[in-house]
């Protein structure tokens, strides 16, 4: 997930999810949604430390 400063309105994340017309959420996509719908979701903000072997490489999705 990427958080991007358009999605952060003073006090309030809006979690952006754009989807082909018609399709529907993911099971995990729609527990998610459940949560934030009904006030329930607990929010932490973590960053995670990854050590890269030689070689990793990173390319553009086309």
């Amino acid at each position: 997930m990427q958080i991007r400063p358009d999605g952060i309105k003073g006090n309030q994340l809006d979690i952006i999810e754009f989807k082909k017309e018609g399709s529907t959420l993911s099971k995990g996509q729609r527990k998610l949604k459940e949560l934030v719908d009904k006030g329930e979701l607990k929010v932490r903000y973590v960053v995670l430390d990854v050590k890269l072997p030689e070689g990793f490489d990173v390319t553009v999705r086309e």
